[in-house]
């Protein structure tokens, strides 16, 4: 068993920063200018790290405000932690193609004489005594003085401390290339839904439909123009509804097993039980809108609503995707905690397309969605790999 010794993280912190280290509240407010359309920078947020996502929903900033944040500018490997709302979180940056800095809620750490990955595995490892050490009644936060002041214990050996940094960092090499192939696997298929449902622009005989000279008509219901034999239908005319799940997310836990559990947060639970098979939606029903979808065998939570709409579930769900920034206005409603309301979704008027059209544009992406599921099947094989060893590793009770 490797040597473990206690150190005190200001022992081996090159920088800790953050946001707020460029000046006061008033000085940040006069010389940054936060973005939501593309520009010079990346500020980066919790958002991103908890929805493994850098490349959509970002927000920016100018060269103007990312030089002056000269303090916080992000490299990859970087340790990031929430210091506001979850504090304690810890998160690890990972490799992209654009210039990033730290939105509001996040601390910078460095590491100096030590591995930089091996020191996130630690913190991780400790992230729950990390989050104890916040404080407040209603926020809670942490400060930098009590994130130097925490205590860990490291492998005193550099070669065993790389090892491991290397072992644990193979496995998020992995879960990050497949969630990067995810995302433009489901950004094609965006793509060509854009360009057969938004522009028209579907295969027919003598090229595509609109530029072919296709029959196109307007629709006062909705206010827009589409092919002529389209129809307009309401969401609850095309979608069947699954049975409520039984099972909370803290019960799915007790339940070890391959089948992918969804539930209303970004966590994915392997289950021992299939609640419904095929091509299936998942829509939280408390708090944000969000959406996701699953070819196999699967299961979900109570307070997660399943649907699918037979040969047409691949166009709503992309459809879903097209609108799920505006979701929360349209169908979440309540005067505390935000709720679905069924009702509003299924009176949403849809375009309905030639079935013909579906089944030529399912034979196209039905491919994609299986790649899909079948990555996001192996990520939550490789997370629940790695949070089984990652503590028996930092507690010296393995070595590789």
């Amino acid at each position: 068993m490797g040597k473990l010794i206690e150190i005190t993280l200001s022992d081996y912190i090159d920088i800790l920063t953050d946001y707020h280290s460029g000046g006061s509240y008033k000085t940040l407010k006069e010389k940054t200018k936060i973005l939501h359309n593309p520009d010079y920078a990346v500020m980066v947020r919790t958002l991103n790290f908890e929805s493994n996502d850098f490349i959509n929903n970002l927000i920016y900033c100018d060269k103007d405000s990312y030089d002056f944040l000269e303090y916080s500018h992000i490299k990859e490997n970087d340790v990031l932690m929430n210091k506001i709302a979850n504090p304690g979180s810890v998160y690890i940056m990972p490799k992209v193609e654009y210039r990033a800095t730290c939105a509001m809620n996040l601390f910078l750490l460095r590491f100096k004489g030590i591995n930089q990955r091996y020191m996130y595995y630690v913190m991780k490892n400790s992230e729950q005594y990390i989050k104890n050490q916040a404080h407040g009644t209603t926020t809670k936060t942490i400060t930098k003085d009590e994130v130097r002041n925490l205590k860990f214990y490291i492998h005193e050996n550099k070669e065993e401390r790389d090892r491991i940094a290397e072992l644990l960092s193979s496995i998020d090499y992995k879960i990050d290339n497949n969630n990067k192939i995810n995302l433009e696997l489901e950004s094609m298929a965006k793509t060509l839904f854009d360009y057969w449902f938004v522009q028209y622009e579907y295969q027919v005989p003598a090229g595509t439909y609109k530029s072919s000279g296709g029959k196109i008509r307007f629709l006062e219901e909705i206010g827009k123009d589409v092919p002529e034999s389209w129809e307009i239908i309401s969401l609850g005319e095309l979608i069947s509804e699954a049975a409520k799940s039984p099972v909370q997310v803290n019960e799915a836990r007790e339940h070890h097993g391959s089948i992918p559990f969804f539930t209303s947060g970004n966590e994915i639970i392997l289950f021992d039980k299939k609640f419904v098979d095929g091509f299936n939606i998942f829509l939280n029903t408390g708090g944000n809108a969000d959406i996701k979808a699953y070819k196999g065998a699967a299961a979900y939570s109570t307070d997660t609503w399943c649907i699918s709409a037979g040969e047409y579930s691949y166009y709503i769900y992309m459809y879903m995707l097209s609108i799920k920034e505006c979701m929360d206005q349209l169908f979440f409603s309540g005067s505390g905690l935000q709720h679905l309301q069924k009702d509003a979704f299924k009176n949403q008027l849809i375009v309905k397309p030639d079935i013909s059209v579906i089944r030529e544009y399912n034979r196209i992406v039905e491919d994609v969605f299986e790649k899909i599921s079948h990555n996001k099947i192996e990520n939550q094989e490789l997370i629940e790999l790695k949070e089984y060893i990652l503590p028996l590793l930092m507690n010296g009770q393995i070595e590789i």
